[in-house]
């Protein structure tokens, strides 16, 4: 799947609030530092933030062969993955109000218990890591890759912005 196969789902209690523009859309998931990935198996929940980079409809996070994250994904593959973009902090009356954009993707996730160099050097790229990308440490690194099927994303900001 790639990002022009991506559904942005438009409906939302407070229109006025939704991004339309999914090249802009692509932009907050690129730039955000940190995301949340939230799965279920069961009846149980779990919600975890995580380091991650965006490629053309798809997230990748890389993580240990083994934890809560992998149990939950090889039980059920369907995620939620959330990431909110600060985009200032603005005075009030009653002190500060935060103005930010989110976006939501639902998709299925796939887990390899090894990595591409590629991949690794994407997570470099964008963490700042200076560290050698050995054949070593790519059968070391796990990655979680999710094809993002929907999509939704919105502003939050202060009355009078």
């Amino acid at each position: 799947m790639n990002a022009e196969l991506m559904k942005l789902k438009t409906e939302m209690r407070r229109s006025d609030k939704v991004i339309l523009d999914l090249e802009y859309v692509e932009s907050i998931l690129r730039e955000a530092p940190v995301g949340v990935l939230s799965l279920c198996k069961d009846t149980n929940p779990y919600s975890i933030p995580v380091n991650f980079y965006y490629d053309n409809g798809r997230i990748f996070i890389h993580c240990a062969k083994e934890g809560q994250k992998i149990v939950y994904v090889k039980a059920n593959p369907y995620v939620c993955f959330l990431v909110v973009h600060p985009v200032d902090i603005v005075e009030t009356e009653c002190g500060g109000a935060m103005n930010y954009e989110s976006v939501l993707c639902f998709g299925k996730a796939v887990f390899s218990e090894t990595s591409s160099r590629e991949v690794l050097e994407k997570f470099d790229k964008k963490y700042g890591e200076c560290s050698e990308i050995t054949e070593e440490k790519c059968q070391k690194t796990a990655i979680i890759q999710i094809e993002v099927d929907e999509v939704s994303a919105k502003r939050g900001y202060t009355v009078g912005d």
